[in-house]
């Protein structure tokens, strides 16, 4: 049983690659990309579909909805989501788009329940799972397991701990592991739905310890799974700071100021777990009159570059990935 995994830096055609790969080898796009699990969020993070894209729910568990994205032959915006006459069969499927809403947390433990049912899902069907994303804390997760596996979500504490601030969740997370605090980094330390994963594993660690012996495995060590894994970087700066300043200009022009206004007509708050996702903030400042839209994109674009080196900080650890420089 095959398995193939895209990764590496951002704006480097990793789901271009992934369909290649997927359409060679007869099998689906499983996403990896933390920013593209939100429902809404579908232009400032450049999910890879358009109006002639379907989203067909599969199983909905707790507040996930696991599901895929099928390509159509044509716009039908008139016919019901579960009229199939119009779809290319052949066409790899999305899966793991649109899983939660931005006002909910996610974790590297739900991102791995979801995946596992979608590669057991593509198997049983004799079809390749394609994962694709950068990710790479996600993707560790899944491939390797991690001490935290078995806690799983306490959504009664996650409620209560979304109303809080930044400041308060990290001061609640010294308070009860302050070991673990100490080890976060700068981002960790400013992301909400981390924040609140780490105080769920440190309240649940001092009710039940976890034995190291017990926690299962990830993927990459399981038997009859042969895995590859692709990484894709920029070997020059300066193409990687190119190319995400295309990129950011071209969901401008797809309408990136108009969903982030959308979203919040909706009634989502800037504070929302979802919507500390790159890009958002700026275009929100904007919005609001608080900076220019110079300055926003300026925001948005280096946000993304420190991000890609982030990126290829963690993953250059891991000695599995096949490299391509781009």
């Amino acid at each position: 049983m095959k398995i193939f995994v895209v990764t590496g830096q951002t704006a480097t055609g990793k789901t271009k690659l992934a369909f290649n790969i997927a359409k060679k080898n007869k099998g689906d796009l499983i996403n990896c990309d933390s920013r593209q699990i939100y429902k809404y969020l579908d232009v400032v993070t450049g999910k890879d579909i358009d109006k002639d894209w379907r989203f067909i729910s599969i199983k909905k568990s707790g507040h996930f909805d696991i599901g895929y994205y099928q390509k159509m032959t044509k716009t039908v915006a008139q016919k019901s989501i579960n009229d199939f006459k119009n779809q290319l069969p052949d066409y790899p499927k999305i899966w793991l788009y649109d899983i939660i809403t931005p006002n909910q947390s996610f974790s590297s433990y739900d991102y791995v329940q979801c995946a596992n049912y979608v590669i057991d899902y593509l198997l049983n069907q004799k079809k390749t799972p394609v994962i694709v994303g950068g990710s790479y804390f996600y993707l560790k997760h899944l491939l390797y397991g991690i001490e935290t596996e078995k806690i799983p979500p306490d959504w009664n504490l996650r409620k209560n701990l979304a109303r809080k601030k930044v400041k308060e969740l990290q001061k609640i997370l010294l308070t009860i592991d302050p070991a673990t605090y100490q080890k976060l980094n700068h981002s960790d330390l400013n992301n909400p739905h981390r924040l609140i994963r780490k105080i769920e594993i440190a309240s649940a660690k001092n009710q039940l310890p976890l034995k190291p012996s017990s926690r299962p495995q990830g993927l990459i060590f399981q038997k009859g799974y042969s895995i590859k894994i692709y990484g894709l970087r920029f070997k020059k700066k300066a193409d990687l700071v190119s190319a995400i300043k295309k990129r950011i200009e071209q969901r401008l022009a797809k309408g990136a100021l108009n969903e982030a206004k959308k979203i919040l007509n909706m009634g989502f708050q800037t504070s929302d777990s979802g919507l500390k996702t790159i890009g958002y903030q700026p275009l929100f400042a904007y919005l609001n009159h608080q900076i220019s839209l110079k300055e926003a994109i300026n925001r948005w674009q280096t946000a993304e570059v420190q991000y890609a080196k982030r990126q290829e900080t963690f993953m250059k650890k891991d000695k599995n990935i096949i490299w391509r420089q781009l």
